[in-house]
């Protein structure tokens, strides 16, 4: 008897957004149902228990690790830990501001 299936997805072309500075803490979430697709860097936020891109307000639950391809059924992001500074990103491409990340920091996840 063979059993096959799908225990996860992993994307191993490109850059991931979290270093080696700190053991990452990671975790998987529901996007939301107008979830967009996503590169890494992407700046989170949650709303009755899913996933979606911040806007550069409200409370961040983490960032996206790697890519996100809308309707994928999962997303893989850092809760905790360091990501690199420079591809951190917010809804419409833009760097985050002070404020945003003061509220990344404030969740425990680190620029570096």
């Amino acid at each position: 008897m063979v059993n096959e299936g799908l225990l996860s997805k992993h994307h191993f072309e490109g850059e991931v957004v979290h270093t080696g500075d700190h053991p990452p803490v990671f975790r998987w979430g529901v996007p939301a149902d107008s979830c967009p697709a996503m590169g890494a860097g992407m700046l989170l936020t949650a709303a009755d228990g899913k996933i979606s891109p911040s806007n550069g307000s409200g409370a961040i639950v983490g960032v996206l690790d790697e890519p996100f391809e809308a309707g994928d059924a999962s997303l893989k992001y850092l809760a905790h830990g360091t990501v690199k500074l420079a591809m951190l990103k917010v809804s419409g491409g833009d760097a985050p501001d002070a404020s945003a990340l003061a509220a990344l920091e404030a969740a425990g996840i680190y620029p570096v």
